[in-house]
């Protein structure tokens, strides 16, 4: 069902009242914010999956500076179209941003 696919519960989106005003108890809110960090984390590792095996770049051809790639995980620097291709195409630059952004790497 498309509604799971999303991280949607039927129960949720019977909850949205006419308004479009969430009438969610505390307890379903929590479980809604549960299902999607589940989700969330599915899509991530799908995307590093895909990544790794269909965008190796072993070479690193292309690839933003460090410097840069460090500006980007600390989101000191907008991302400009160019750079952000090559990111979501090259494992490398995946795995490092990973690394600086959970403090992995320096």
């Amino acid at each position: 069902m498309v509604w799971g696919v999303l991280g949607l519960s039927p129960a949720y989106i019977v909850s949205i009242n006419v308004r479009g005003h969430k009438s969610m108890t505390k307890r379903k809110r929590s479980e809604q914010n549960h299902d999607n960090a589940h989700l969330e984390k599915e899509l991530i590792s799908a995307f590093e999956r895909v990544t790794a095996r269909d965008h190796p770049n072993p070479n690193r051809v292309g690839c933003p500076s460090p410097a840069q790639l460090k500006q980007i995980a600390e989101a000191k620097a907008t991302i400009n179209a160019e750079i952000a291709d090559h990111v979501g195409k090259c494992w490398p630059c995946v795995q490092d941003l990973k690394q600086l952004r959970s403090g992995k790497m320096k």
